[in-house]
Formats: structure tokens, C-alpha cells, sequence
């Protein structure tokens, strides 16, 4: 059986940022559960597993909505007739999802019955409401193919604008790809940061140049799951624009073969090495 996952990077915001990382495996686990109105999600069947011989291991669990209390008819054979039942906690969908804590790398089974960002969300919001950190203020960005994007962008006659939320410093990678911008990020001395570039001139003919060094590395920098990306611009006279969550990276694990996790690790080593 083959599963596709997207792949996710999970980050802290907050100035216990040590005592999050140290603590989050033990307080997402905690009590992983919370309730919406008559909606409840978990995170069941949570375990750690040590992959082959290799020296990783990942967090391996399930993400479950559920309904808390479902109202349906049951039908009486002997009595020819129908009768209100209730089940409880029914299991409406549910995917599976595994996590590398060392690299804060996240894979989560792509699913049309829970997307993505419901996933991001409610992961979230399990964790905080478990953590004993202050403020934990945890984010989570998903990877992306700068190579697509960048090539998109640079069929079209203009860019207008380019818009890059929740930059941050990848500490302690540093990598060439986006080194100078990096510097400029931990110059700042923020946690995270926005950056925008626009021609606001709507009769201008100008256009962002995609070439720039620094355009290209905050491209760079989001695609490693450091923050992310928007671009507007025009094909010929028509408006266009590219949201970067539409090029999110994934892998395709089977789990029939011996070595399902082997596309895991070498995309966990590509990473460290800045390969992708």
C-alpha cells in the first residue's frame, strides 16, 4: 500500500524556545485531544520507532476528527419500525502522520477528507493547550519546490509583488542558498519577519527584478520551511499569481516494501545537507 505524504516544518516562537523543544514530544502526548462543539480531534496511537539501522527515529501517530455525540435511526426488524440511537465519539476521518524532532520535520498523509492546513491548525492547538510553556507560540510552514516557483515566475511579462510572511533564521544551518538574508534576519533580532516588494503604479511597465539576490533568497529561505511566499504579476495583460502552498513537497512511502522510511531519511539528510 502507497501513501503520500506532505511535508512540514514545525517551529517555535517564543523566548523558552529551548524548553519547548525539550519538552514538546512529552507535552504533545500528554492529553492529545480536544473538543469544538459536538467536533473532537486526537492524536491516537502515538509511538516512537527507531527506523531500521539507521540512527532515526520518529513520533508515528494517528489524526482523528471525530463526533462527539451522532444521532441516527436504527432500524427494529422484529418490530418493523425505527428508533433513536446515539453512538458516541464516531470517527469521521482520519490520516496518519510521523515527525523527526531533531529537524523539526513533519510528514503528513495527504487526504481530501482533512487538508492540510485543518491538520496544521488543530495540531497546533492540541500541542498549546497541553504545553507547560509560556507563550509557546508554535508555527508550522510547509515545504515547497523553489525551483517550480522560481521558473513560474520567471515566465511571466511582469512581477509586481513579492510577499514573504514568518521569515526566520533556519539556526544553525546558515546555507549559501540563503546565507546573506539570514544575516540580515538575525541583524534584527526578531523572531520573525515580513517582507514586501511591490510596484504600486498600476500604468507602470515595470516589474520586480527575479534576478535580485535578495528576492531569491527569501524564496530560498521559505521553501526550506523557514517561512513563506506570494507573488502577484501579469501574462501579457492578464493578472496572475502564485501562492507557494501549491507546490508543497511530499513523499510517497510503501509501506509493502521492507524499507518504507528509507525515502524519509534521505530526504532528512538532503535537508541537513541543503540538497532539495
Amino acid at each position: 500500500m502507497q501513501k503520500q505524504f506532505l511535508v512540514g516544518r514545525y517551529y517555535f516562537d517564543t523566548l523558552f524556545r529551548d524548553e519547548a523543544n525539550k519538552s514538546f514530544i512529552s507535552d504533545l502526548t500528554k492529553k492529545p485531544t480536544f473538543e469544538e462543539g459536538n467536533i473532537g480531534y486526537a492524536l491516537a496511537n502515538t509511538s516512537f520507532e527507531k527506523v531500521g539501522e539507521s540512527k532515526e527515529s520518529f513520533l508515528r501517530g494517528t489524526f482523528a476528527k471525530f463526533k462527539i455525540k451522532d444521532y441516527y435511526k436504527k432500524y427494529l426488524k422484529k418490530e418493523n419500525g425505527f428508533q433513536e440511537s446515539i453512538t458516541d465519539n464516531k470517527v469521521e476521518s482520519q490520516i496518519e502522520f510521523f515527525l523527526h524532532h531533531p529537524s523539526h520535520l513533519i510528514f503528513i498523509e495527504k487526504s481530501s477528507q482533512i487538508r492540510e492546513n485543518i491538520f496544521k491548525n488543530k495540531f497546533i492547538k492540541i500541542y498549546e493547550k497541553n504545553t507547560s510553556v509560556t507563550k509557546p507560540n508554535m508555527g508550522l510552514d510547509f515545504l515547497f519546490d523553489e525551483k517550480d516557483v522560481y521558473e513560474e515566475i520567471k515566465s511571466w511579462d511582469r512581477i509586481v509583488k513579492a510577499k514573504f510572511n514568518d521569515l526566520r533564521p533556519s539556526n544553525p544551518r546558515m546555507d549559501p542558498h540563503f546565507e546573506k538574508i539570514e544575516e540580515l534576519l538575525k541583524e534584527t533580532k526578531s523572531d520573525r519577519s515580513k517582507l514586501e516588494f511591490k510596484i504600486d503604479d498600476p500604468d507602470s511597465t515595470n516589474s520586480l527584478d527575479s534576478e535580485s539576490v535578495l528576492i531569491k533568497q527569501a524564496l530560498a529561505l521559505s521553501s526550506y520551511g523557514y517561512g513563506n511566499a506570494n507573488f502577484d504579476g501579469f501574462k501579457g495583460k492578464n493578472t496572475t499569481n502564485i501562492k507557494t502552498k501549491k507546490f508543497v513537497k511530499s513523499v510517497k512511502l510503501d509501506f509493502d516494501s521492507e524499507t518504507p522510511f528509507s525515502v524519509v531519511i534521505d530526504f532528512i539528510e538532503k535537508d541537513e545537507k541543503g540538497e532539495m
